[in-house]
């Protein structure tokens, strides 16, 4: 059988490490992402299992998560790069969190203080307003529910940051509300009046931020009971005692916020998640409040082993593959400066082509007449221009530059590396007559650089 750390998705940039965990719609993994010039990333994917992928309505469910999740940015929601499909299976690629989720901090005994819960809460009420602010490409509010706040769902990183993650059931005001009679989410994280009307808002996962909270505040379960009809029945109900009776740590003023959130009257909570952080915030001295170090390093306290785990399977990074050769990043190379050129020798067969050159533009300008009157200063103007142009042409072809030598020395030997087109050739005959418009062959017009592509970032 093979080990996780061997399995690939073919025709893939990802290749999956070792699994993170379980749900009852797929699992999540640890996976290295490669690329071009030796790029190394690691990543998240979720990857639902195949059977249910079968059925279209849960089909619809993984793309509605992939687009909605793809538009909410924000540091206290986990964020989702890439999607690929595969043989018919769909994987959607997030960030890896390094660490584990407010659930394992809940059940590993390690004592919580408040105000490491409270860190948490925080952050999280952060990521839950930037979910129900958000909006479409063009500007729309959204009008997001996630229907899924639960500890399960909130991911605490060893940077001592919370993000929400878990976009599987979340709904959209295009997606229209659930079908009446239909539940979804953990029940004993429900508001009555979802239990009641099946129709999520933004209040309802307020309210299950809000019991979250609660329970991490005392280390009891709310409204969880032997079976879902009891925990639907209690979280109908909605009777909820203050903290403090299990707590004794609660304050007052932290009784009253938690109070306030948990009412059954929608109307008589916190008016959104931002509210709710606003109240817990100021209902302990803000010293007192845990820094995200602090925190960060209780989450590597308490998920140490597992995390040295995963971090032992990172070393197969170094052992992926390299990129297949078009994907490879290339540019054109400029030949290097020749440093030492020929210098140029004035000849008599050279001078003698130059003289004619003269001549003959003067007596396109001013007739025979003129060409025999000014013969003998053509030979003057001749003289510089047959040193400019006696010399052998330079190999437009890269080569070494040659060592300085004294003046007396001959002159080295170019000798052009081979291209698809051969270089000319060197030769002790005069250079062909040239143009009024061509460029000596040292200019850098004789042979342009290529053009570099167009800045893809700029249009």
């Amino acid at each position: 059988m093979r080990s996780e750390s061997n399995i690939e998705l073919r025709s893939s940039r990802y290749r999956i490490l070792t699994r993170i965990a379980n749900g009852g719609m797929g699992s999540v993994y640890m996976a290295a992402q490669h690329g071009a010039a030796g790029f190394r990333r690691v990543v998240a994917i979720k990857r639902a299992f195949p059977h249910l992928l079968e059925d279209p309505s849960f089909r619809r469910l993984v793309v509605t998560e992939v687009r909605l999740a793809s538009l909410v940015r924000h540091p206290n929601v986990v964020a989702v790069s890439d999607v690929e499909e595969s043989d018919g299976e769909l994987s959607l690629v997030m960030e890896y969190v390094e660490g584990g989720s407010f659930a394992d901090l809940l059940r590993s005994g390690a004592p919580l203080s408040i105000q490491l819960a409270l860190r948490v809460v925080l952050d999280a009420t952060e990521g839950l307003q930037a979910i129900h602010v958000c909006t479409d490409e063009d500007g729309r509010p959204l009008s997001l529910v996630h229907r899924d706040i639960s500890p399960q769902n909130i991911l605490v990183g060893v940077d001592g940051v919370a993000r929400i993650a878990d976009f599987g059931i979340a709904q959209a005001r295009e997606s229209g509300s659930t079908v009446s009679g239909l539940l979804r989410g953990k029940p004993a994280y429900m508001a009555p009046e979802y239990v009641e009307t099946s129709i999520a808002t933004p209040a309802c996962d307020v309210y299950a931020l809000a019991i979250v909270a609660w329970e991490a505040l005392t280390g009891r379960r709310l409204f969880r009971a032997a079976t879902d009809v009891e925990t639907l029945d209690r979280a109908r109900a909605a009777v909820v005692p203050a903290p403090s009776l299990f707590n004794p740590a609660v304050t007052p003023e932290l009784d009253a916020v938690m109070l306030r959130a948990l009412a059954r009257d929608p109307a008589a909570r916190y008016p959104s998640a931002i509210a709710f952080g606003q109240a817990l915030a100021a209902s302990v001295p803000p010293l007192t409040l845990t820094t995200r170090a602090e925190l960060g390093a209780h989450v590597r306290a308490v998920a140490g082993p597992v995390l040295d785990q995963r971090r032992a399977s990172l070393t197969e990074i170094h052992t992926l593959p390299a990129p297949p050769e078009e994907l490879r990043p290339s540019c054109a190379e400029l030949p290097p400066v020749v440093e030492h050129v020929r210098p140029p020798v004035a000849t008599s067969s050279g001078r003698s082509w130059a003289i004619a050159v003269v001549l003959g533009l003067l007596l396109a300008l001013g007739g025979a007449g003129l060409a025999r009157r000014s013969a003998p200063a053509a030979k003057e103007l001749a003289a510089p221009l047959a040193v400019a142009t006696s010399a052998p042409p330079i190999a437009s072809a890269s080569v070494a530059a040659a060592p300085s030598s004294a003046a007396s020395a001959p002159p080295p030997i170019v000798r052009p590396v081979a291209t698809s087109r051969p270089a000319p050739r060197a030769s002790s005959r005069p250079a062909p007559r040239a143009t009024a418009t061509a460029a000596p062959s040292s200019s850098l017009l004789a042979s342009p650089p290529r053009r570099a592509p167009d800045n893809p970032y700029a249009r």
